[in-house]
């Protein structure tokens, strides 16, 4: 019996995994693609209210994408004095397929949000 969410085996006779609480099914899990798609980072923010803007915005033009730096930002949300991020260390990258990445960059600096990290590095206007 395997958790069809974690992939945990468990012994004949089991119905539920005790992490995921959900049905054990009896199928060998499928392995994974050792050959996945590498990606490419394309973001780096320690802004955390631009977060849900970049996935929404992946999200809807379908661009799968990982995140690294995340969980760090959920533990350590802010310093002593309570401000908040923007110190090094605390930066979410967003990581999109190699193939998809310039298509990414572009939606990115076309998008409507007002914030120094996404308007596009344009020196013209000087």
């Amino acid at each position: 019996m395997f958790c069809p969410n974690c992939k945990t085996e468990y012994p004949d006779g089991t119905n539920r995994c005790s992490n995921c609480q959900v049905a054990l099914v009896a199928d060998t899990p499928e392995t994974e693609d050792h050959t996945a798609t590498p990606y490419a980072m394309i973001f780096e923010t320690s802004e955390v209210d631009v977060v849900p803007v970049i996935k929404s915005l992946l999200d809807s033009a379908e661009i799968p994408y990982d995140t690294s730096g995340e969980a760090m930002m959920n533990l350590f949300p802010s310093d002593m004095l309570g401000n908040m991020m923007g110190r090094p260390g605390r930066e979410i990258r967003f990581h999109v397929p190699e193939d998809r990445a310039e298509e990414a960059k572009a939606l990115l600096k076309a998008q409507p949000v007002d914030t120094p990290e996404l308007r596009p590095n344009d020196d013209s206007d000087l």
